[in-house]
């Protein structure tokens, strides 16, 4: 029996650690559901909607450059859009920059 009352009693112990832990677990994850303003969820890929101007530039330009590298240079669909995907991100990696995002101090846009 004293087994049963000791197992009772470390087994209460746990549970009751574990609502006060998940007490102030709670309050942060509530929290966190007032900054989805402005966000869409589609299943587990959350778009911020402050994004999509940079979305738009990440898969229109590389299509705009890849067409104009095929026409220009007669390039083949498989070499140019490599190369605008190249173009792309160095455009992004230069806006980021101009934003004052990264640069001098040694961080990687």
């Amino acid at each position: 029996m004293s087994r049963r009352g000791g197992a009772a009693e470390s087994g209460s112990a746990p549970s009751s650690t574990k609502k006060a832990a998940g007490s102030p677990a709670a309050a942060p994850a509530a929290a966190d559901g007032d900054d989805d303003r402005g966000v869409i969820r589609i299943g587990k890929v959350r778009i911020h909607l402050g994004r999509i101007p940079e979305l738009v530039l990440l898969i229109c330009f590389p299509l705009y450059v890849t067409k104009e590298l095929v026409q220009a240079l007669e390039l083949s669909w498989p070499i140019a859009f490599p190369a605008g995907l190249f173009v792309a991100r160095q455009v992004q990696r230069l806006l980021a920059w101009m934003q004052g995002e990264g640069g001098s101090d040694g961080k990687k846009c």
